[in-house]
């Protein structure tokens, strides 16, 4: 019989995890006491929080505990990346059922640990406690560079460019597959192991080739269990003068229509320009042994979607890929892994499409709101 956190104490569970984690120069007292104690360089601290809840963000049947941790992470990093910031620690709420092996409470902090440091991120703390089924909360802390304010979704201005950063539509084609049973691990299947976290094997085991179309729904798999957002360059985007930063989570047709409304303008999306973006994995991950580890190529290759429309709308309306989406004054040299998708217009009254006259998003001049918006908790 497998050890469950019911046969431990909440100490000795607190043991098991606090080998894993690790520590930086942020960090002036970690877990243990009351509170952890933390230094904000430059003076300006950003905070965000994000909750996972078992079988609604996750199932234990298609993620592993070390994935479960490393998205967990990730999708909280994105957030400080989005500001323009720098991340630097994280506190995690975990609820367990009784009947959780401490396996994979040992294998969820490994990724959580994993994933934070990708950025030099530490966990400093957090708390335990039991629950009917498996409940994540994690808020994460970041700091602005010194005399760089924080980026908000709200600075679009006309004429801007608008850029995004990351993939778009392989986390969405992801979870469609899983939610039809397709990639359900049964428990003899390779992940990433209690045991050798560094598994699974690659999928193409060359590393340098995007593989098969069956590869690559692998590929898009993984990708919803272990994002890969391009945190880092939240931060060069807000040195460049950035006008506006968000985090793309629910959607890009969701997300820029939410830039869109809080700035006042129309983010005019190019349908060409998104048909041929966001198949490219960001930095730092390009060069990062992480991709083997995670079971995924060096290339990723074209999304391997049913069609050229239903690869538009997966990379329109498909969640989760946590990419960044900024805009730059025009003639802006775009960081490194921006690229342009559109441009900001004034939102002028339309009789015939009221719902933009304060701002909003169009797609090559037409509303898309047909094809759906992306994720919504509540819907």
């Amino acid at each position: 019989m497998n050890l469950t956190v019911a046969d431990l104490s909440e100490s000795e569970l607190l043991a098991r995890i606090f080998p894993h984690l690790d520590s930086n120069e942020f960090v002036d007292l970690g877990p243990g006491d009351d509170c952890a104690v933390v230094t904000a360089p430059g003076g300006k601290f950003v905070v965000s929080t994000d909750v996972l809840v078992q079988d609604v963000h996750f199932k234990t049947d298609w993620s592993s505990g070390f994935e479960v941790g490393w998205r967990a992470a990730m999708q909280n990093l994105s957030d400080i990346g989005a500001m323009g910031a720098i991340p630097s620690t994280l506190v995690v709420g975990l609820a367990m059922p009784p009947a959780t092996e401490v396996a994979w409470m040992e294998d969820f902090a490994r990724g959580l640990a994993a994933a934070s440091r990708q950025f030099g991120a530490a966990v400093v703390g957090g708390d335990l406690s039991s629950a009917p089924a498996l409940f994540i909360s994690v808020t994460v802390h970041g700091h602005m560079t010194a005399g760089v304010p924080p980026v908000l979704r709200s600075g679009a201005k006309p004429g801007d460019v608008v850029a995004h950063c990351g993939l778009l539509g392989w986390s969405g084609l992801g979870l469609r597959d899983l939610l039809s049973g397709e990639g359900k691990r049964m428990e003899e299947d390779s992940s990433v192991s209690t045991e050798n976290p560094d598994a699974p094997a690659p999928i193409n085991p060359t590393g340098d080739a995007a593989g098969s179309q069956l590869d690559r729904r692998e590929s898009a798999r993984q990708l919803f269990r272990t994002p890969l957002p391009p945190v880092s360059t939240g931060a060069l985007a807000a040195r460049a003068g950035a006008h506006a930063l968000m985090d793309v989570s629910d959607s890009l047709l969701r997300d820029a229509g939410r830039m869109g409304r809080a700035s006042g303008v129309v983010l005019e999306l190019d349908a060409e320009a998104i048909a041929a973006h966001g198949n490219a994995l960001p930095q730092p991950y390009a060069g990062s042994h992480w991709l083997s580890k995670l079971g995924l190529p060096v290339r990723l290759g074209d999304l391997p979607a049913q069609s050229e429309a239903d690869a538009m709308a997966l990379k329109l309306t498909g969640g989760e890929d946590h990419g960044l989406l900024a805009t730059f004054s025009p003639g802006t040299e775009l960081p490194a892994g921006f690229v342009a998708i559109g441009t900001v217009l004034k939102a002028v009254a339309d009789d015939e499409r009221p719902h933009l006259r304060g701002g909003g998003v169009t797609v090559s001049g037409f509303d898309a709101g047909g094809l759906g918006e992306g994720w919504d908790h509540f819907r």
